[in-house]
């Protein structure tokens, strides 16, 4: 039986959520993509939200239910203490359409705990869209503020003329236009966490992703480790263990493993993670524990 670590100290969530969801900027396998020059082309995308004149796809053989949510509090561990630092949420939203095609609205927020904002206020909100049938990012929308520092970047993946189309805002006046040659399909760093979903976790062994991040493509390999037992809220739980491979450098250098614990039912919801780096080991828990899909 698994049990979660009773002796944990302060996070910075957005170190953390950068960290969880964003392994691919750390992987060895990666590439620079061609830049364009295609002057200041507005990341734009046409969402259509309903209702629909055609039948709705069929999705009882995805993982999701619509909406769904799952909200989770963030530790950071050590022998001493153990102090909430943050809280954070994952959801799917809406179906919409897209340029004729069926995708999933997902969203992630993370914010720090109202104790810690007296150090630094932390508050991120990430929204965007996957397509339905293949996972594939469509577009991605990010609004984090770290203390003083506010960006603001939008990402249109546009395969039908085979490029990215990136507008970053920083603070009020500098705004940065950039254009990437893509050739392949590939996914967002902040939704492998519902991609990772999208597989059959009692059947499956690796899973591979081309993660794309900042003009670059990554190759993530994420580790299906088998079922585990997990006590959570004074439950026991069966859940599927997954290892996410990455290489850090830095601070957050990778010292062991960074494990996600998802529910072993159809759902196959994330209840639970941890990771080993050199700043410490830091956890997420979901609570409260969320209605999970039965099989």
């Amino acid at each position: 039986m698994h049990k979660i670590p009773r002796l944990v100290f302060k996070i910075s969530t957005a170190w953390f959520l950068a960290f969880l969801f964003t392994p691919n900027a750390y992987c060895e396998n990666s590439r620079y993509l061609k830049e364009l020059q295609l002057g200041k082309l507005e990341p734009e995308i046409n969402v259509q939200e309903g209702p629909f004149n055609d039948a709705l796809p069929d999705l009882s053989k995805l993982p999701f239910q619509i909406p769904e949510l799952v909200s989770m509090d963030a530790y950071h561990e050590t022998f001493m203490s153990r102090i909430l630092g943050g809280h954070c949420h994952a959801a799917i939203e809406k179906l919409v359409k897209i340029q004729g095609r069926w995708a999933l609205k997902f969203a992630l927020r993370a914010k720090s705990a109202d104790w810690y904002k007296w150090i630094i206020v932390i508050k991120e909100n990430i929204e965007g869209y996957f397509d339905l049938e293949s996972g594939k990012t469509l577009y991605l929308n990010v609004d984090k503020q770290e203390g003083s520092y506010h960006q603001r970047k939008t990402v249109l993946f546009d395969y039908d003329n085979r490029r990215v189309v990136e507008k970053e805002s920083e603070g009020d006046t500098k705004i940065h236009y950039r254009q990437y040659e893509l050739d392949e399909y590939v996914v967002d760093s902040y939704s492998i966490l519902f991609l990772i979903r999208r597989q059959n976790l009692f059947r499956t062994k690796d899973i591979f992703y081309n993660i794309y991040s900042n003009g670059k493509v990554y190759h993530l390999k994420a580790s299906v480790l088998g079922q585990k037992n997990i006590e959570l809220s004074n439950k026991k739980i069966k859940t599927h263990k997954v290892e996410i491979l990455t290489k850090v450098e830095g601070a957050l250098a990778q010292r062991k493993g960074i494990f996600m614990y998802f529910s072993a039912d159809k759902g196959q919801l994330p209840l639970y993670s941890e990771a080993d780096v050199k700043v410490g080991a830091f956890t997420l828990e979901a609570r409260p524990i969320p209605v999970t899909m039965k099989n």
